[in-house]
């Protein structure tokens, strides 16, 4: 992995989801693992490009996947001191 995640966290209702469906905790589980590897998810080829300049760069990282409880996001800020998972509304 070419970027650390610093501490991970998640929103509460990311937490109360997991904590009520176990199909959705390994849903989230699964997209982390796919983060981790640099698969950012469902996102367009310019916010790609601009995770990889992000990468390069210092700056903020983001994930976006499809889960049974709507989009979530995954989000390692640009000091790389912490990585958050998110509902996109909880934005």
């Amino acid at each position: 992995m070419r970027f650390e995640l610093g501490n991970v966290y998640m929103t509460h209702g990311i937490a109360n989801a997991r904590e009520k469906d176990f199909g959705f905790l390994l849903e989230v589980e699964k997209a982390f693992q796919r983060y981790t590897r640099e698969d950012f998810g469902e996102l367009c080829e310019e916010d790609i490009k601009a995770n990889e300049e992000a990468i390069e760069c210092g700056l903020r990282i983001l994930g976006c996947y499809n889960t049974s409880k709507g989009d979530i996001y995954i989000i390692t800020e640009a000091d790389r001191s912490c990585t958050t998972i998110l509902f996109c509304d909880e934005y």
